[in-house]
């Protein structure tokens, strides 16, 4: 029922559009089995085929159950009990066999169990032991090694970690020996008196290789400490280094064991930072991964990429890597066993420099867990816990299973890591408009599952990291066409993949409009060159201009088109003279060729020219005093046309020295009495400024009046006093003359 409850599930969850996915599903414990004879004290357990192998530590088994449906009445499968098989700390397989180590037991004891009355070797343990797994059913010892202080030497003191060659030939045994600073109060200090130590053993032989023994306590200088209470070994993909956690001393130790009888401890790595407590660790390509098992609660990354010299990469820290006591790594996922925070927990690790929690499950079932392994399909992890939250580590006779010893309840559970099938969906608001003028884009998605790895793709390109668990982030990308797409990969190794395309381009395109029309100068004169302005105008694309010079008449209609005058600046020719000009402007792009006109010019002029006279000015009146006098002022050329000024003068008799008589301004004059003479001369005046004398102005009679021949030229009598009138031409500057 418990399968069929999971396959409807996934039929639903089939259902859903891509878009509109649920909140991801969490890991979930779908199973579990405890007991206090054949799973007491399971701190250990690793998995092959259909079939999990848990330590039993107490009873000294190691026993077997089919993970295909586990649950309270499964049936398990048990060696017969053995010493080497008691205080069983960690198991790994290969190939048909199991391979488990066995750390002490304190005792024998004199008088009451405690630290000064009992040893620290009962004789158990401290060994290697082989046990056939060919049939699951019916697993049996084969061979074991054992060595502490009742086997002396005591190179196994405290067995904690083991791992076995890629070839099968060699396991590597990381033992932990004392437990160390302040164990004194727990733990007796003899007869077995190591701190730490590594051993290599022939499994063809089943013995210690000869000279591969190292104890901590022959490290000094820079590689002292690196084995103090070593608990893990992980061997490197290439074989030619273990990796070794030296829990006491914050270090993992790097060994060069391509001779196994004379392996090289390198310098360890030492960073009470990022290794407070390494408990276990595990490596998969160029990266080494360690769980902690310190109030700091963290997950560390090692690069290992020079084997012989770790360095730190990434950290993470969470509660709910509380008492982090052993790590397996598969695919994209490291998995932690949590054993003071009663969880499992799923780390994404598919970028190693930025290593996330993905997903984990909390049950009372996983409390104290201590042992976990997943299942070769990647589907499930599962994980034992040596006793129930309640009940006791016993640390001194009578232990668990023995006459008078308390009670331990192991726990074997399954949890499955993808409840659903894996799918994952970009959100749809996260999305760039199509088409778009935005050259970044922020785009967002989510999965299934939460133990999820992503990874993200641009245009076709290898598949990547993406900027975090949620999300992609790109900038400055170029116009046209991109392609964005993100691969979910589950804990099993499926993939599902979603992608979304659009277009970065300009503003959408349109025909060009204007906005301002063209625009040339007021006023045009002959040989003067004008420039057009083109005017305002939007369109996409930015359109491009085109233009024509056009004459027209005076009042800007009539206009046609001047030969050749297509270009933005035109000189005004004689022809425009006497005419208007006007510009049109055409403005082109993909969707049109509108045209704009401007407003035409003023009526274009000839060449300019400086005032010129070509008759000159005429005086009539009769000079008697009291008599009224006009002047008239000839005729003038130039360009613009000249506008006039009055003003009147008066001369010695020579029609010099002329001075000005205040306030006549106006063409007429009313002769004065002072302005009488007797003398008047005809002779032309020096002066630039066209004028005309009148002379010998008497009380009684007109005097003769006389024209001057040009501008310069005074026509007078003989006067004492002749006045003159005189004429100033200036370029007026609207064209008009007097």
């Amino acid at each position: 029922m418990k399968r069929l409850g999971v396959l409807i599930i996934v039929m639903a969850a089939a259902l859903w559009p891509a878009a509109a996915l649920a909140a991801p599903s969490s890991p979930a414990l779908v199973g579990s089995e405890a007991n206090s004879t054949s799973l007491s004290g399971a701190t250990a357990v690793a998995v092959s085929g259909n079939y999990a192998f848990a330590t039993a530590s107490w009873p000294g088994q190691l026993t077997a159950v089919n993970i295909n449906n586990l649950n309270s009445a499964s049936t398990l499968y048990s060696t017969l009990a053995s010493t080497y098989l008691e205080n069983g700390s960690n198991i790994t397989i290969a190939n048909n066999d199991a391979f488990v180590v066995s750390k002490n037991r304190n005792g024998p004891c004199t008088g009451t169990a405690g630290p000064t009355t009992c040893g620290n070797d009962d004789g158990s343990g401290n060994s290697l032991t082989v046990v056939n797994i060919s049939d699951p059913t019916n697993p049996t010892v084969s061979g074991a090694v054992q060595s502490g202080i009742s086997q002396a030497p005591a190179e196994l003191f405290g067995a904690y970690g083991v791992a076995v060659s890629g070839t099968g030939q060699y396991a590597y045994v990381a033992a932990q020996g004392l437990l160390g600073t302040g164990s004194p109060a727990t733990q007796p200090q003899t007869p077995d008196t190591s701190t730490g130590s590594f051993s290599i053993v022939d499994l063809l032989s089943m013995q210690i290789v000869q000279g591969s023994h190292i104890d901590n306590s022959s490290l000094t200088l820079s590689k002292g400490g690196g084995l103090n209470h070593a608990t893990s070994v992980a061997i490197s993909g290439s074989g030619t280094y273990a990796y070794v956690t030296a829990f006491n001393a914050n270090r993992v130790t790097p060994i060069d064991v391509t001779n196994p009888s004379a392996p090289i401890v390198n310098t360890p790595l030492s960073d009470a930072t990022h290794l407070p407590a390494p408990a276990d660790l595990a490596v998969q390509g160029n990266y080494l991964y360690v769980a902690n098992q310190s109030s700091s609660n963290e997950f560390t990354v090692l690069d290992v990429s020079n084997p012989a010299s770790p360095k730190w990469v990434a950290s993470i820290t969470s509660p709910l890597l509380s008492g982090a006591y052993r790590i397996h790594v598969k695919g994209d996922f490291a998995y932690v066993s949590a054993s003071s925070a009663s969880t499992v927990a799923a780390i994404d690790i598919s970028d190693p420099t930025h290593p996330r929690i993905a997903g984990t499950v909390t049950d009372p079932a996983l409390s104290i867990t201590t042992g976990l392994d997943v299942d070769p399909s990647g589907t499930y992890v599962i994980a034992t816990s040596p006793r129930q939250s309640t009940q006791t580590n016993q640390k001194f006779p009578p232990y668990p299973g023995s006459p008078g010893g308390p009670a331990n309840t192991g726990t074997i559970s399954e949890i499955q890591l993808d409840p659903l099938p894996i799918s994952v969906a970009i959100t749809p608001a996260s999305e760039p408009s199509n088409p778009t003028t935005q050259t970044s884009a922020n785009l967002s998605f989510s999965a299934s599952d939460d133990v999820a790895a992503f990874r993200c793709q641009l245009d076709g390109s290898a598949f990547a990291p993406c900027s975090s668990a949620t999300t992609q982030n790109y900038s400055s990308l170029s116009m046209g066409t991109h392609t964005f797409a993100v691969q979910a990969t589950d804990a099993a190794g499926l993939t599902n993949t979603d992608s979304y395309t659009w277009t970065i381009g300009t503003a959408a395109a349109t025909a060009p409009l204007n906005t301002s029309p063209p625009t040339v100068p007021a006023a045009a004169t002959q040989g003067q060159t004008l420039t057009a302005s083109a005017g305002q105008w939007s369109g996409s694309p930015t359109p491009t201009f085109a233009y024509q010079w056009l004459r027209c008449n005076q009042s800007g209609q009539g206009c046609q088109s001047i030969s050749g005058s297509t270009g933005a600046s035109y000189t005004v020719l004689s022809a425009d003279v006497g005419s208007t000009l006007v510009v049109t402007v055409t403005a082109s792009n993909s969707l049109g060729s509108p045209s704009a006109q401007s407003q035409p010019t003023a009526v274009v002029q000839g060449p300019l020219a400086a005032p010129h006279n070509t008759i000159p000015p005429v005086i009539s009146g009769t000079a008697r005093a009291g008599a009224k006098l006009t002047a008239t002022g000839g005729s003038w050329s130039g360009n613009p046309a000249a506008t006039f000024s009055d003003r009147w003068e008066r001369c010695d008799s020579h029609g010099n020295h002329c001075t000005t008589i205040s306030g006549q301004t106006h063409a007429t004059y009313t002769i004065a009495t002072s302005d009488i003479g007797i003398y008047a001369a005809d002779r032309r005046d020096r002066d630039q400024q066209p004028g005309i004398f009148v002379g010998d102005i008497r009380p009684d009679r007109v005097g003769r009046q006389r024209q001057g021949r040009r501008p310069g030229t005074h026509a007078t009598r003989c006067a004492h006093r002749p006045l003159r009138w005189q004429a100033e031409a200036a370029d007026h500057p609207d064209g008009r003359g007097r």
